[in-house]
């Protein structure tokens, strides 16, 4: 599966086409109406034309060979936000995906980190308010727990699934 890959029009970050938010700086992402380009405001800076934003979630497929896959992304599962894991990333409202977040405010200013050890990646509460829980059980704060395709992270009351 071959992924598209854009400039994201906030930080220029190289992410992919099917993005709905970018997965380094968060910003909600907008699409011309007429020329397909990318934008960060109500007209594209190419055409003039008016632009919307994406409200489609990308669909995963898991792999058919059955070998274990590393982990990319948390996709949310009660709205369409999808985020890349970045290591030493912060999850929460004033954290590295900020913008994301402010909807959630049942998650914490700084309520969760990711680590990436190789192609290994861990996720750690540090001090949330409402918890942070892999698969149902809730993390120790500040003890990382390694995460997996497939998981299920939980942000206080706000649900993820990992996916690749």
């Amino acid at each position: 599966m071959t992924t598209t890959m854009i400039s994201c029009p906030f930080c220029k970050a190289s992410i992919p086409s099917d993005c709905i938010y970018c997965d380094i700086c968060g910003e909600k992402l907008r699409k011309c109406t007429s020329c397909g380009a990318f934008a960060k405001s109500k007209r594209c800076t190419k055409c003039g034309s008016p632009t919307k934003e994406i409200n489609t979630v990308h669909k995963f497929s898991q792999p058919e060979n059955g070998k274990r896959t590393i982990p990319d992304h948390l996709v949310c599962l009660s709205s369409d936000l999808r985020i890349g894991l970045s290591h030493d990333a912060i999850i929460g409202r004033r954290g590295s995906y900020g913008n994301a977040f402010q909807n959630f405010p049942s998650i914490s200013g700084l309520h969760a980190k990711l680590i990436q050890i190789g192609d290994v990646w861990k996720i750690e509460d540090i001090g949330s308010s409402y918890g942070t829980f892999l698969n149902g059980k809730e993390l120790e704060c500040n003890k990382p727990e390694r995460i997996q395709v497939g998981d299920i992270v939980k942000f206080a009351d706000i649900e993820f699934k990992v996916t690749e």
